[in-house]
C-alpha cells in the first residue's frame, strides 16, 4: 500500500518539479542574456578581492608578515580574511545590480563600472605589494640560513 502512494506522489509531483526546473532555467537564462556586463563586473570583484585575500593568506604563512587592516589584527586566521574580502565583495555587486535595476536611463545603467574599475586598480597594488613583501620575506630568510650554516 505504501508503495503505491509514493508512486502516485511521484507521478503527480515530479511532472511539477521538471516543469519548475524548465521554466527556472529559462529566467536565469534570460538574465545572462540580459545582464552579461553586470556579471563581468561581478567577477571582476570577486576575482580582486580573492587575489587579494590569496595573497594576503599566502603571506601570513611566511614569518615576520603581519597583515596592515586594522579591523584584522596582525596575524589573523585564514577565515577572517576571507571573510573580511567577501563580505565588502558582496555589498558591492548588490549596490551594483541595485544601481543597473533602478537606473533612470540606459546610459546611467553603466555606471556601475566605476566601482569594479577603481576596486582593480586598487587591489592591483595591494595584491603586488603583498607578494612582494612575501618574496622579501623568503629570501630574507634563505639568507638567514645560510649564515647560520
Amino acid at each position: 500500500m505504501v508503495r503505491w502512494i509514493i508512486a502516485v506522489f511521484l507521478l503527480v509531483y515530479c511532472p511539477n518539479v521538471a516543469f519548475a526546473q524548465k521554466e527556472a532555467a529559462k529566467r536565469v537564462g534570460h538574465y545572462i542574456n540580459t545582464h552579461k556586463e553586470l556579471l563581468v563586473a561581478d567577477v571582476l570583484v570577486v576575482a580582486a578581492w580573492s587575489a587579494d585575500a590569496a595573497s594576503s593568506v599566502h603571506c601570513q604563512r611566511i614569518a615576520g608578515c603581519t597583515e596592515t587592516n586594522a579591523l584584522l589584527g596582525k596575524n589573523p586566521n585564514e577565515f577572517h580574511t576571507w571573510l573580511a574580502a567577501m563580505a565588502p565583495a558582496a555589498a558591492l555587486i548588490t549596490l551594483d545590480h541595485l544601481a543597473v535595476h533602478f537606473a533612470p536611463d540606459k546610459f546611467d545603467s553603466h555606471l556601475f563600472w566605476f566601482g569594479p574599475a577603481g576596486l582593480c586598480g586598487l587591489e592591483f597594488f595591494n595584491v603586488k605589494g603583498n607578494v612582494d613583501a612575501a618574496e622579501y620575506l623568503q629570501r630574507q630568510s634563505a639568507a638567514r640560513a645560510r649564515l647560520i650554516r
